[in-house]
């Protein structure tokens, strides 16, 4: 007769001598450390946004809000200004405030954040460009009268445009997934 060694059998038949010698004759339940893992209720409850810095050290800035949009204190988030509408936008930084010029209002805050009623893409007016983009935009005022843009929006919505501005729509569909799995987890 051939003997086999079963490594589970044989596992176990080792591990039991040895619990019953130190003690552990008993059999009461033990409770595990981590009982569960927290997890949210629901996708919709997680905040899928992420915050794309635009422009730094800027001086002022041109932007179109297309429709109505609403002027946020983005730290204390208290309503600086309700249902604006105006053709373009001038934001300037100055000493420890940030202008609105065409709405004629100067708020002494760091930041302000320009949440449209709509879903259409604010443009923002770069010295040789215009550009969209979706979600909202705060403007952050610096010490030294200058500021800095910064784009809140979809993490999805992101995705998609930095996958087809970085990868040629021409590359293979698995180099694009690969594109969206390294643009997710920079």
């Amino acid at each position: 007769m051939m003997w086999r060694f079963d490594r589970r059998q044989g596992v176990f038949s080792l591990l039991v001598p040895a619990l019953l010698a130190a003690g552990c004759d008993s059999p009461e339940p033990v409770t595990p450390l981590l009982r569960s893992v927290p997890t949210p209720r629901s996708a919709a409850a997680l905040d899928l946004s992420i915050r794309v810095l635009l422009a730094a050290d800027v001086p002022s800035c041109e932007i179109t809000v297309p429709g109505f949009f609403d002027l946020v204190d983005a730290d204390q988030r208290d309503i600086l200004y309700q249902d604006a509408s105006v053709p373009q936008l001038t934001v300037q930084f100055g000493p420890g405030a940030i202008a609105f010029l065409e709405l004629q209002r100067v708020f002494e805050v760091d930041a302000v954040e320009i949440v449209p009623h709509s879903a259409e893409p604010i443009t923002v007016n770069f010295e040789d460009q215009r550009l969209n983009y979706p979600g909202t935009l705060t403007v952050y005022r610096y010490s030294d009268n200058t500021g800095a843009l910064v784009n809140t929006v979809d993490v999805e919505d992101y995705l998609v445009s930095v996958v087809v501005s970085e990868v040629p729509s021409t590359f293979h569909p698995e180099a694009l997934r690969a594109q969206a799995v390294v643009s997710r987890t920079y």
